[in-house]
């Protein structure tokens, strides 16, 4: 891994046994709790990030959110929670957020080491390489960057309605503005691309006065696994 790091996690001590084990692992483009303004500039400027260490605390809790953001702006992140409530459901959380994996309480060092090392090792793989190349639907679109992102959003929550709202806060992190069309411009265009390429076999709708759902045929939608396929080129 040759980009960031982040840690974001309240508790001092914890972090700094966080901090030596990255370092440990040869990590050393470390983070640590940026802050609000610093979380954005990491989407702002969109610097190469490879992993994520985040604390989870509560299921409204704003690490929840960023985790979920993380998987849309940087799919090739790793990102390990930590389950800082250590309650019956924490730890669903934030595999439902989009964490990899998660680390419960009481926090021991050399278990989060194990954790670190076996997930690095299955990120690793170039047959996992994850990003533009390894989508079989962005793969095969001309979309621009602004386009890819919104569609990464819409992806990652097939089959119900993404809001507006949920978008710029996903993209932009903070709330959309009624004034603001930009959306429905990249849909548009997002959706005649698919038309174009796929014939209707994916396709974006847009709910009034909701916000937007893609939809796949069923023929060419895995329910187990969630993967999204590509049609066979004749």
């Amino acid at each position: 891994m040759s980009g960031f790091s982040v840690v974001i996690d309240p508790d001092d001590t914890r972090r700094r046994d966080v901090v030596a084990s990255l370092n440990e692992a040869g990590l050393h483009a470390v983070i640590e709790n940026p802050g609000a303004a610093g979380i954005q500039a990491l989407f702002d400027d969109m610097p190469p990030l490879d992993l994520a260490v985040i604390a989870v605390s509560h299921p409204s809790d704003a690490p929840l959110f960023l985790i979920s953001r993380l998987r849309v702006a940087f799919p090739g992140c790793l990102i390990l929670a930590i389950d800082a409530v250590d309650s019956d459901h924490s730890v669903a959380w934030a595999f439902s957020s989009g964490a990899h994996d998660v680390a419960r309480l009481p926090f021991r060092k050399a278990e989060f080491d194990a954790r670190l090392s076996q997930r690095l090792i299955w990120m690793a793989p170039e047959s996992a390489k994850i990003g533009h190349d390894a989508d079989p639907v962005i793969g095969r679109l001309d979309l621009t960057p602004a386009e890819e992102r919104v569609l990464r959003v819409l992806l990652s929550h097939i089959g119900r309605i993404v809001t507006r709202n949920e978008l710029s806060h996903h993209l932009y992190g903070r709330d959309w503005d009624y004034q603001d069309r930009r959306f429905d411009v990249h849909v548009g265009r997002i959706r005649r691309k698919l038309g174009d390429v796929f014939d209707g076999v994916y396709t974006i709708r847009t709910i009034r006065s909701a916000g937007y759902m893609f939809d796949a045929a069923s023929a060419f939608f895995n329910a187990a696994s969630g993967a999204l396929q590509s049609p066979a080129v004749s």
